[in-house]
């Protein structure tokens, strides 16, 4: 099991959030060993009142 660190927490609501995630997708992907990836992640959203 690899351990990597993208964000500083699962919500990507900035540029050096976002592009951690693009750098780890990519070193991950680019790692032989690495058969799966997993990540979890997501983003604030405010629902509409009604």
């Amino acid at each position: 099991m690899i351990s990597y660190r993208a964000a500083s927490n699962v919500v990507l609501d900035g540029y050096h959030e976002q592009e951690g995630v693009k750098i780890a997708f990519t070193n991950l992907g680019n790692t032989a060993s690495v058969k799966i990836i997993s990540m979890s992640m997501g983003h604030i959203f405010l629902g509409r009142k009604n």
